[in-house]
């Protein structure tokens, strides 16, 4: 009789859902203190209708909260968006949760500029604190109930800040794994990255973010490289036709560049990563590109400096990024897939070139990126494409597919 064997199943890579705790919608809800004003944010928000800016009135700390009553029951395990233009500005910004009937509280600094925690450095723009590390005042425990929400910056000397505040998620867990992203279309993706990772590790794999109309140049990847890498188990993904940097001051010159991409790597025969983009530039968190980026078919969009994702925002809610420059250390570099292992977070890496002489911001040096790939193997972090973690993430149970006989 035949044997019938099937694929493996797709990995569910959140094991458990996050809550949402507090959307941030009803300002009247929280006290600040002397020192900041509240206000709704109706332009930079991700839940409901808007967020709620705190902006500071001087030096010194500046703080909101809110009684819970009746207390809720958590975990620890928690998640909170904030917006913020200039976080050179912001010293820190911290989380506290009040537990029990005194002012006793766990707490968790959870960003610090200029970064002492180099796993959470800030971007302008949004920024997630995945929080699982708390130390605990006084006699606060997780078995007491939480009574109060706390929420506490804390600014650069004269400097005014404004802050806006979204979505803060409690519980959930995912799996730990890693995105390895490598953007813009250089030679040593396929010299340096590719030979060494297949080398350790047939099953090391990464998104390879292709500039199509610089395929074939000097320093730049070929047409047979994406395709030897593609049938290898990588992703070549789309960093639009030419390069554009996204505005939504000129949509349809986006949509053209985007397009044009899909189709070139359609065409050719690695369609994987077809719809997971790019984005050129640091443009991407307006609301015109937003909604114009699933009415092109796009499945995931990530910022290329940092691997930060900002589209479809579910998939934000596990997930921590880093982008590796000339100066990226290797313990900087460890602490943060050690980070991701411990409270089971995705990683994305975002690696530009690399360089045997890592001389400009977005050039690593080889010695960095080979220490990074052999501490990813002995850890055993399982390193996935964009489209093979994406289409994890929404499989609780089983997709159809192919069955194959033996």
């Amino acid at each position: 009789m035949p044997m019938v064997t099937r694929s493996a199943l797709p990995q569910n890579y959140i094991k458990e859902s996050m809550t949402l705790l507090e959307d941030f919608e009803t300002i009247g809800d929280w006290a600040p203190n002397a020192n900041c004003t509240l206000a709704a944010d109706t332009t930079n928000f991700l839940t409901g209708t808007k967020s709620m800016t705190i902006t500071n009135k001087g030096n010194g700390s500046f703080y909101i909260d809110k009684t819970l009553s009746p207390g809720i029951k958590l975990d620890g395990r928690s998640m909170l968006y904030f917006y913020c233009d200039h976080p050179e500005k912001l010293n820190y910004i911290s989380l506290y949760f009040h537990l029990g009937s005194v002012w006793t509280y766990i707490t968790r600094q959870a960003y610090i500029y200029p970064a002492v925690d180099a796993v959470l450095d800030l971007v302008a723009g949004w920024n997630v604190i995945p929080i699982g590390a708390w130390t605990g005042m006084g006699a606060a425990t997780w078995s007491d109930l939480v009574t109060g929400i706390e929420i506490k910056g804390f600014p650069i000397e004269d400097q005014i800040v404004s802050i806006s505040i979204d979505s803060l998620y409690t519980g959930g867990q995912g799996n730990p794994c890693c995105l390895l992203m490598f953007d813009d279309t250089n030679t040593s993706h396929y010299t340096k990255a590719f030979s060494y990772m297949n080398a350790k590790s047939p099953a090391l794999h990464g998104t390879f973010y292709i500039v199509t109309e610089w395929i074939g140049g000097s320093g730049r990847l070929t047409l047979a490289q994406c395709q030897e890498m593609y049938a290898a188990g990588n992703a070549i993904g789309n960093h639009t036709a030419d390069h554009i940097t996204w505005t939504s001051a000129d949509l349809a010159a986006v949509s053209a560049a985007t397009t044009e991409a899909t189709q070139y790597i359609l065409d050719n025969e690695m369609p994987r990563a077809a719809y997971h983009l790019s984005y050129p530039g640091s443009a991407g968190w307006q609301s015109e590109i937003q909604a114009l980026i699933p009415t092109l078919g796009i499945q995931s969009a990530v910022f290329a400096q940092t691997g930060y994702l900002s589209y479809p925002w579910e998939h934000f809610k596990t997930r921590i990024s880093l982008g590796i420059h000339n100066d990226t250390t290797f313990a900087t570099i460890k602490a943060a897939i050690d980070y991701a292992i411990k409270y089971g977070l995705t990683l994305t890496l975002m690696v530009h070139d690399i360089k045997d002489s890592a001389s400009t911001t977005y050039e690593v040096p080889t010695a960095i990126f080979n220490e990074m790939i052999d501490y990813l193997v002995a850890v055993k972090m399982p390193c996935l494409t964009i489209d093979e973690w994406s289409n994890g993430l929404p499989n609780p149970r089983y997709l159809s597919l192919p069955v194959g006989r033996a």
